[in-house]
């Protein structure tokens, strides 16, 4: 009973923080594309904090970028564009071209397996069209999640 009074006072014993407790983190988060498999997502624009300097940049034609997506991992990738594309696998040693993308453009990527990915993002001579090879990263401090390009061409890796 002395336990019970503080924290009836804090508001700890009230339905509301048990509800909250017991509601999965995917519920509470609707971007989420499948709440069986832990996917990460980088949200927004550009962090002026986290990504400070552009990769590479593009000439954006009529607010659009192409990507053409290699994955040199040896392992299967899930990826996805961020409100154009559903998740979608990209099969080991295996090429995609992604068309007509508008900017700003987030795509995230993931392995199944947990392993640690790095982007390497390539400017090409056709305007509006990067080339962005992805490969295994040796440990979690190289590890890449997302590349953004914003409205001016400017391409970050995070």
């Amino acid at each position: 009973m002395q336990i019970t009074q503080p924290l009836k006072q804090l508001g700890l014993l009230t339905g509301t923080v048990i509800l909250g407790l017991s509601t999965p983190l995917a519920a509470q988060t609707p971007d989420t594309p499948d709440t069986q498999t832990p996917y990460r997502v980088a949200q927004g624009t550009a962090n002026p904090y986290r990504w400070t300097n552009p990769e590479t940049v593009l000439d954006p034609a009529s607010g659009q970028v192409n990507i053409k997506l290699t994955n040199s991992t040896g392992i299967d990738i899930q990826y996805q564009v961020r409100g154009q594309t559903e998740r979608r696998s990209l099969s080991e040693v295996s090429s995609e071209m992604l068309n007509n993308l508008d900017t700003p453009t987030n795509l995230t990527f993931v392995r199944p397996d947990g392993g640690f990915i790095n982007a390497i993002p390539r400017a090409t001579a056709t305007p509006g069209q990067l080339e962005l090879v992805l490969v295994e990263a040796d440990h979690m401090a190289r590890e890449d999640l997302a590349v953004q390009i914003n409205e001016q061409g400017e391409v970050f890796v995070n």
